[in-house]
């Protein structure tokens, strides 16, 4: 021990020596030592010399002189200086030049932008040996261990480069940054931290070791061992590896056997040596105790009683020194045993883990819901869960074992070639999309996403292949109607623009056709003439509010309904539109709940639907109307994007007729699509049934086959209560003339005209705007009250609600009516009005805007005169 500075200072010098000349000389073997090696830099080379010329001097004894030992911590602080300015480059991505200072590194240069540069670990280790070189007197223990603890990192750094080396695992022996360390440096810190632990054995952590005490001796026998040991089982596993006399698991399994049986070794050579020398101890104890009492008994007899009670007090306390040296060597084999049954119970415990990882893979397999399987490379199946199995409608067991040919799987059928090439090729296959028929039925088609992978040994060889299958029915379900619904809400857009646009221009023509038969008499020329005008103009709103409908930009009436009672009602004219031929029944549930709805367009969709039924059964058949509460789930909510689950009201009308095919089904909403010959039909009736249902809050379900009849079920939310809203003004009012002042705001100049001259003509005072500032601007320099303001809904700028809203503030006393084609705020607030106000829908003749103007001055003023009392 004594020697071991010197032995590994000269090594070390000479080793450096040699690589330094490998650099002069440009000479690769000089510099790596062995062929393949890592080269040792220059400045690493020249770092382990002055490192190994400081420990020379060190063990020397010479550094209590001056210049000794001056030269000694300015060696120690070149090698600090030489790590930080290192660790600095890398850091701060420096160039100081100090890289190629000794020589070029020329083969480097054409691999690196930093040619020459020792690792990062070999900088932090110099850094940490040149502050364990520096000749300080470590007087207190908490500094000797301190320094030498600096020295045993810098052993550490060298040891865990080793084992990168040993064990193959490249980038620990560059701790996972920059290049790597040589492995002859990391021999050379691990003989210069070894001989500077030796040069400084009487303080700090090698005290302990080289006590001649029993924790010594053990920690001599032990610490050799656990260094050497793991180099030396690492490297014959990697050779049985390499040889393939042992795979990864064999040889971990073997790598800990043989630890366990070294230590084991080990810790009984030195359980049976510290028997011997504990009988030696005792037998030398009992002969000084012997001794002690001759002695005693002599002096006794010498120098009397008191002597021999002395020496007797110290042959006790050498029995208890050894008693005590006795435990503690018992304690120290106690901890030696309990260490090597932690490590078993480790090996233990990471074998549990393992099998309870399997065990929760295939719980995960089995309750998941995406089909998956595991095939071989001859494309048997190895493992399917329950829920790719159930897709291949047979039980998992029937597939183990067989090949994929002999059990296709419905969700591909391409799934042989799929694997042959994922297996040849190596590369997967993602996402492919599969559709087929459902087992058990030929009807319904169900859609998969089919993925293929390979499955790779650690060798990076192709051993299998993986399946993964997702069905996206559902998904494909939901996104056609999703797709669906945004075809009918941007027709209906197109559909309600055109509505409202016809509607301002048959509102001039309905206007000026009624001014002009109120003027002419019967049977006075002309007037058929105008009778045939305002017929064809009737007739033309009655196609808009078809079309206001469907785009559900008609204002509603809602109510409490029971649609059986709507249904009985109707009974009676719907028996009349159908021939002899056809037989229909009604199915009422009784007790039904209520729905909140128009029962007027109701009504509308009711018939539209019958005669739809009464046209799909030209040769006769059987209609049933139905009434049902119904409560739907979640996933029965599926039926519609948008649907909720919850209470609902069905109205269901189904014949035998021909029904439908896919293509068909998937148009009968659409506005002027139909099936019939050309004259028989607008091709409107389904789109308005469609139009009022969705405005009404509600939905509308189709199932019909070719040959097999139709069924087409409305989906209305269940309200508890029957309460009907109160109206402001009941029945028809009578057609009276007026002296009223009335402000009129409607952007459409042929339709403002119009309605001016029949306010006037019946009595009224009109102011006239084409805007709402213009209206705004009129009440507000009015010199007297204004009754009315009738106003447009759409308008350039304020729209008429809002007109409405700013118009009170001036005129708090007046009425309000709107008019428009279609109401766009009304769609907003989903196209019902406040309970009470009056609405003029265009078309209007002059007799229906009169009645509506009255209408809203009497029931303002009604309900003025009841708020006053």
């Amino acid at each position: 021990m004594r020697t071991l500075p010197s032995v590994a200072g000269t090594i070390v010098l000479a080793l450096s020596g040699v690589v330094l000349l490998g650099w002069a000389l440009q000479v690769r073997a000089l510099q790596s030592l062995y062929p393949g090696f890592v080269t040792m830099k220059a400045n690493t080379a020249a770092g382990l010399a002055a490192s190994a010329i400081a420990l020379l001097l060190l063990d020397s004894g010479s550094t209590r002189g001056g210049r000794t030992r001056i030269a000694t911590l300015m060696l120690a602080l070149f090698v600090t200086s030489l790590g930080v300015a290192t660790l600095a480059e890398y850091a701060f991505a420096l160039d100081l030049g100090i890289d190629q200072a000794l020589f070029r590194a020329v083969e480097d240069a054409a691999r690196t932008r930093t040619p020459g540069r020792m690792a990062v670990v070999t900088a932090f280790g110099f850094t940490l040996l040149g502050i364990g070189l520096a000749p300080i007197r470590w007087t207190r223990r908490w500094s000797g261990d301190a320094a030498q603890g600096v020295v045993i990192a810098v052993a550490a750094l060298g040891l865990t480069s080793l084992l990168g080396y040993v064990y193959e695992v490249i980038p620990t022996a560059g701790l996972g940054q920059g290049v790597q360390i040589a492995p002859h440096t990391a021999v050379a810190f691990v003989l210069l931290s070894a001989g500077l632990l030796a040069s400084r054995a009487e303080v700090g952590w090698m005290a302990t070791v080289l006590a001649d005490r029993a924790g010594g001796v053990l920690a001599r026998r032990m610490l050799p061992l656990a260094f050497v040991l793991p180099l030396l089982l690492g490297g014959l596993r990697q050779l049985g590896s390499r040889l393939g006399f042992l795979e990864i698991a064999g040889s971990s399994a073997t790598l800990a056997v043989a630890t366990m049986i070294a230590f084991g070794i080990i810790i009984w050579r030195t359980a049976a040596e510290l028997n011997v020398a504990d009988e030696s101890s005792r037998v030398a104890e009992q002969a000084r105790f012997e001794l002690a009492v001759r002695e005693a008994e002599t002096r006794e007899r010498l120098d009397g009683e008191h002597r021999a009670r002395e020496l007797a007090e110290r042959a006790r306390e050498a029995a208890e020194q050894a008693v005590r040296e006795k435990d503690i060597a018992h304690a120290i084999i106690d901890k030696a045993l309990s260490v090597a049954e932690e490590q078993r119970e480790a090996a233990e415990r990471a074998a549990r883990d393992h099998q309870d990882t399997l065990t929760v893979l295939d719980r995960v397999m089995e309750s998941t819901t995406i089909g998956i399987a595991v095939f071989d490379p001859a494309l048997r199946y190895v493992h399917i869960n329950s829920a790719l199995a159930a897709i291949n409608g047979r039980p998992a067991k029937a597939h183990v074992g067989r090949s994929v040919l002999e059990m296709p799987p419905v969700h591909s059928g391409d799934m042989a070639a799929s694997l042959q090439r994922v297996l040849e090729t190596g590369q997967p296959i993602i996402n492919r999309e599969h559709v087929a028929d459902s087992v058990g039925s030929s009807s319904r088609k169900r859609s998969w996403l089919v993925s293929v992978y390979p499955l790779r040994s650690d060798d990076g060889q192709t051993m299998g292949a993986g399946v993964t299958v997702l069905e996206t029915s559902e998904q494909r379900l939901l996104e056609s109607q999703l797709r669906q619904a945004q075809k009918m809400e941007a027709v209906g857009q197109l559909a309600g623009g055109v509505a409202h646009d016809f509607n301002n221009i048959l509102t001039v023509i309905t206007s000026y056709s009624g001014i002009l038969l109120y003027d002419l008499a019967a049977g006075a020329p002309m007037r058929d003439e105008v009778e045939q005008i305002a017929a064809a103009a009737d007739r033309a709103a009655g196609l808009t509010r078809q079309l206001l409908a469907f785009s559900r930009q008609q204002v509603l009436e809602p109510r409490m309904l029971d649609l059986n009672e709507l249904t009985a009602e109707l009974e009676k004219m719907l028996r009349r539109l159908l021939p002899a031929s056809i037989d229909m029944q009604t199915q009422l549930q009784p007790g039904l709940g209520f729905v909140l709805a128009d029962p007027g367009q109701l009504e509308q969709v009711l018939m539209n639907l019958v005669v739809n039924a009464r046209d799909a059964m030209p040769d006769g058949g059987q209609l049933v109307i139905e009434t049902a509460d119904v409560e739907l789930d979640d996933e029965s909510a599926q039926l519609h994007a948008g649907m909720k689950a919850g209470a609902y009201v069905t109205l269901t009308v189904s014949d035998t007729g021909c029904g439908m095919n896919d293509d068909v089904r998937a148009k009968i909403f659409d506005p002027f699509f139909t099936t019939k010959e050309k004259g028989r039909g607008t091709g409107l009736g389904l789109s308005t049934v469609y139009g009022i249902v969705r405005q009404s809050g509600g939905f509308i379900w189709v199932y019909s086959e070719p040959g097999q009849g139709s069924v087409f079920r409305v989906y209305l939310a269940r309200s508890g209560s029957v309460d009907t809203p109160r109206t402001r003004a009941a029945g028809r009012a009578a057609l009276r003339e007026g002296s009223e002042r009335i402000l009129l705001a409607e952007d459409e100049s042929g339709v403002r005209a119009a309605a001016r001259m029949i306010l006037e003509r019946a009595g009224y005072t009109v102011l006239e705007a084409a805007n709402s500032e213009t209206a705004l601007e009129l009440a507000a320099a009015a010199g007297a009250k204004i009754d009315l303001l009738l106003t447009d809904m759409v308008m350039p700028g304020l729209n008429g609600r809002e007109l409405a809203e700013r118009f009170r503030t001036l005129h708090p006393d007046a009425a309000v009516a709107f008019m428009s084609g279609y109401t766009e705020e009304a769609i907003q607030r989903r196209s019902v009005f406040d309970d009470g106000v009056v609405f003029v829908q265009k078309p209007f003749s002059p007799q229906r805007l009169l009645e509506k103007v009255r209408v809203a001055l009497d029931g303002f003023q009604r309900d003025r005169a009841e708020g006053l009392a």
